[in-house]
């Protein structure tokens, strides 16, 4: 997280905290491990600007990436790792069935996002994982269930090859629409709970992508899983972050987005 704890000066800063508080508390995250929503209808290549800085950037310092990717997004694989081929990265591609519905009224599924998938006569249709390029070990998912089994088995991988320092493991779903679409809020939210306990376990960063706005009853529910919620919005076509902690009022103001 050394590019977010930069990026920030105190004048930025809400309810009077000061860049340093801001800052103290993001490196005591990062020794601990900790998990990130990010929120917000902004295009998909401003998200993966914040996706990259995320999976980490500094060439000096070796990361471990798990990268989940799901049905209709846009990530590329190649431009949010650089050393994709270094053998610190891998991907599983979600491949699930979403019901062609809304998720806000699909139950217990509570996203409004339009972006949706289809169902043919009662079959699976396979989506092409949006990983063009991509060099890194690709394991495909067809449930909830085998995406759980796959970052467990690639964290276990990296485990055993080294000592995960604080900070070094990173992985990053790039929407969770597909999965609430699926399978809705009270198995995402479980998921997520185990998901974020095994990254932290490992002193890994966690970071999830949830391409709706921040006041939706979704985000809500699922806020209280989360260490920090960054929510993205365009102003006057600029597109803006802002950094919210959720274990303390520390929050930063909207900032532009750098890459």
């Amino acid at each position: 997280m050394r590019n977010i704890l930069l990026m920030f000066s105190g004048k930025d800063c809400r309810n009077g905290t000061t860049e340093r508080a801001f800052a103290d508390e993001l490196s005591r995250l990062k020794r601990r491990g900790a998990s990130v929503l990010v929120t917000g209808v902004v295009q998909a290549d401003q998200r993966q600007v914040i996706a990259r800085r995320l999976l980490g950037t500094a060439p000096e310092e070796i990361r471990k990436r798990i990268v989940i990717s799901t049905p209709g997004t846009e990530f590329d694989i190649d431009r949010l790792v650089d050393d994709v081929d270094s053998g610190n990265a891998e991907i599983v591609s979600y491949q699930g069935t979403a019901r062609s519905v809304s998720a806000e009224t699909a139950g217990t599924a509570g996203t409004t996002e339009t972006a949706k998938t289809t169902e043919a006569a009662g079959t699976k249709t396979p989506s092409t994982p949006s990983t063009p390029g991509a060099k890194a070990p690709v394991t495909t998912a067809e449930t909830l269930g085998d995406v759980g089994i796959a970052v467990s088995s690639a964290i276990e991988r990296f485990e055993r090859n080294g000592d995960l320092e604080p900070g070094v493991l990173r992985v990053g779903i790039d929407s969770l629409v597909p999965f609430l679409e699926e399978y809705g809020r009270e198995a995402v939210f479980q998921y997520l709970h185990l998901l974020n306990g095994r990254t932290r376990a490992a002193g890994g960063i966690a970071h999830y992508h949830l391409p709706i706005e921040r006041d939706s009853s979704t985000v809500s529910i699922l806020t209280p899983l989360f260490d920090v919620v960054v929510e993205l919005r365009e102003r006057n076509g600029i597109v803006q972050e802002r950094w919210s902690l959720t274990e303390s009022d520390l929050s930063t103001g909207w900032v532009p987005i750098t890459q």
